[in-house]
């Protein structure tokens, strides 16, 4: 039964993506239903949407970042990777993609890495608690109390 979900999901995003329908929507309104797919758990649909943005908008870095973060719910972290990766292209400084890198670092086990980009978003954007939340418990799981 989960193979065939992730079918007709797999579907479903082939058929937005590739659909002449792309073009009735502006990459705002991608963008927007993307944002309430993501937000209903619906990362399949979110995912084409941000897609679609992408199509629209090649240089979107906003848009990256999304698609990544909704590759990595979905747990293809190394496309999830690459997608933050071209979002720090884009846009050098942008904190949740360095987030997102931390993310799926720590997911795969690799803790300096993974504490490297949490602290990079820090850098990037200190006003941000969620990326000093995740930089200072690993620090506490590096047992640098201190510093957490």
């Amino acid at each position: 039964m989960a193979k065939q979900k992730q079918l007709q999901n797999a579907t479903s995003e082939h058929a937005i993506v590739h659909s002449p329908s792309v073009l009735q929507k502006t990459k705002e309104i991608w963008f927007a239903d993307g944002e309430t797919y993501a937000k209903s758990g619906q990362y399949e649909q979110a995912l084409a949407a941000f897609k679609c943005v992408l199509l629209l908008d090649p240089n979107n870095a906003d848009a990256y970042v999304n698609k990544g973060t909704m590759l990595y719910y979905l747990r293809d972290y190394q496309e999830a990777l690459i997608d933050f990766e071209q979002a720090l292209r884009l846009q050098p400084q942008c904190g949740p993609a360095f987030y997102g890198k931390g993310c799926i670092f720590y997911q795969m086990g690799l803790r300096k890495k993974a504490f490297a980009a949490f602290e990079q978003a820090v850098y990037s954007d200190p006003t941000i608690a969620l990326f000093h939340v995740n930089k200072g418990f690993l620090l506490w799981t590096f047992r640098q109390y201190s510093d957490a």
